[in-house]
């Protein structure tokens, strides 16, 4: 499930990116960053999908290691210890018969047992109340990496004969890895390339043509007339004065209730058309918006 978001998210992604090189193309600014600003949502989605996803792999294998942890320090518990009771018990005059004792009472001998035992009782001591609890998680988590792996953890049992020495080389995963990248660096030149020619502003030849016609219709949730009128008169001159080229005539007339065609002479080379055809079709005002019905070139006066 989680490899199909990331395919729908891949193409979601991809699909953003292509129709914002081509609103791009067309000049048709708002659709493009619109499409720009889906593409970062979509790759932000699929970076914390894929955060989230190393984040609760990481809890696993942590849940993992403190389970065979435990293990090790309950295995470690049950461990038969050393006798502690057992130790110095020659210090214990319990144990010591009052019978032919008296022999070995060497002043010397004596003081230098006593002084010496006494030091080893309490180092002893010392180390029994606080080498244990640490010694032993120590040694537990050092052991961890040795512990076999449980088969509720992993979800099958897999034995260590069955692994392999070594980890068989992966060539072809890297060569197409290596292969898809470079492909990918190559597409991503063509692609900048040819978007820096199509939108790049640059002298124009001059059409042969007299001038150049559009004819758009005027789609608004406005019934009056008047404010159908002001609408495309609006879209008109805000979008014939971003073209490159400065018309010395540019009118508008209606041809229908909602039909309208404008006229620019001298003609517009092609890049000015597609600029102003892609701001008709990308621009509203007064909440209406323009379809482009066709567009042309009048030809000169034979």
């Amino acid at each position: 499930m989680r490899y199909v978001g990331y395919l729908f998210g891949g193409l979601a992604g991809a699909a953003s990116a292509c129709y914002a090189v081509v609103y791009l193309y067309r000049w048709e600014w708002n659709r493009a960053i619109f499409c720009l600003l889906l593409f970062v949502i979509v790759e932000i989605l699929v970076v914390a999908t894929m955060l989230l996803t190393r984040i609760a792999r990481l809890e696993r294998l942590l849940g993992e290691a403190d389970t065979r942890t435990e293990e090790a320090r309950r295995r470690l518990g049950q461990a038969p210890g050393p006798d502690v009771e057992g130790r110095f018990r020659w210090l214990d005059t319990e144990h010591l018969g009052t019978r032919d004792t008296h022999h070995v009472f060497v002043p010397v001998l004596l003081a230098a047992g006593v002084v010496l035992s006494g030091v080893a009782w309490v180092i002893q001591r010392i180390a029994r109340l606080i080498g244990r609890p640490v010694s032993a998680g120590m040694l537990a988590g050092r052991l961890t990496a040795l512990n076999a792996p449980s088969d509720t953890a992993l979800g099958a049992e897999v034995q260590l004969e069955d692994l392999p020495a070594v980890a068989p080389a992966r060539r072809v995963r890297a060569v197409a890895l290596v292969a898809g990248s470079v492909l990918a660096v190559i597409l991503l030149a063509l692609v900048v390339d040819r978007l820096a020619d199509a939108t790049e502003s640059r002298a124009q030849g001059v059409p042969e043509s007299v001038a150049s016609t559009v004819v758009f219709r005027v789609i608004s949730r406005e019934e009056r007339d008047i404010a159908r009128e002001v609408a495309a008169r609006e879209l008109w001159e805000g979008c014939r004065s971003s073209t490159g080229a400065r018309p010395e005539y540019s009118a508008l007339g209606r041809l229908d209730a909602d039909v309208w065609v404008g006229v620019v002479r001298p003609a517009l080379a092609e890049p000015d058309m597609m600029r102003l055809r892609g701001c008709l079709l990308d621009t509203s005002a007064f909440h209406a918006r323009a379809e482009i019905l066709g567009e042309g070139q009048v030809p000169p006066v034979r």
